[in-house]
């Protein structure tokens, strides 16, 4: 098991990865169902969260590819996410 902290720095690895799922008694983030994480329940759903989030976005921006999504909330999130490395 990877220490979350130690590997937060793949973030971005998290937000765009297959299936999230989430333990939250055993305080783990599992990714695509074999990748596991420790991470405390809270911040696992913060990222699973995003994660769909950013899904809607992108679905959002695929059936409008006129919609500019620069100035959405989550893009901001994204974009401070890979410019602090997940710091």
């Amino acid at each position: 098991m990877r220490s979350f902290a130690k590997y937060f720095c793949s973030g971005f690895k998290l937000v765009h990865a297959g299936q999230i799922s989430v333990q939250h008694e055993e305080g783990t983030l599992k990714l695509d169902g074999w990748a596991t994480f420790k991470a405390p329940a809270r911040i696992a759903v913060l990222i699973r969260e995003l994660r769909q989030q950013v899904d809607k976005l992108l679905l959002e921006k695929v059936a409008s590819p006129t919609l500019s999504i620069f100035d959405s909330p989550i893009t901001a999130v994204m974009q401070d996410l890979l410019a602090r490395d997940g710091f």
